[in-house]
């Protein structure tokens, strides 16, 4: 049931987006790379990253709480993910994680709008 929604979600989130910002984003990932997730969407954060070592780069999937504790390792992006992008734990570590990131903070949710879209942008 999880592995469908994930699924339906991801097509969903690529088929909206268009070519170009998929180009951009895989460009963008392609370092080491830091996934933090809170609930539910941990485990997706935890098989994008297995999946993401496949491309020979390392990954780390963090709670929430763990990315506020633990520093951004070297080098490494930052993908927030959310479902709604408005839950505080995750807004509260992507404030935190703005600068540790460089630069390099995106947010992965399923609403356009949201907090957490908005603030990512912003940084």
């Amino acid at each position: 049931m999880i592995r469908e929604s994930l699924a339906r979600a991801a097509a969903a989130t690529e088929a909206a987006l268009p070519g170009w910002r998929l180009d951009r984003l895989r460009a963008e990932l392609d370092r080491p790379l830091l996934l933090v997730a809170a609930g539910a969407t941990l485990p997706a954060a935890r098989l994008w990253a297995r999946l993401h070592e496949r491309t020979g780069h390392p990954a780390w999937a963090r709670s929430t709480h763990d990315a506020l504790h633990r520093p951004v390792p070297e080098g490494a992006a930052v993908v927030m993910l959310s479902g709604s992008g408005r839950h505080h734990d995750v807004l509260t570590a992507a404030r935190h994680l703005g600068d540790a990131a460089k630069g390099h903070l995106r947010a992965v949710v399923c609403l356009e709008g949201t907090p957490l879209a908005d603030l990512t942008r912003g940084l």
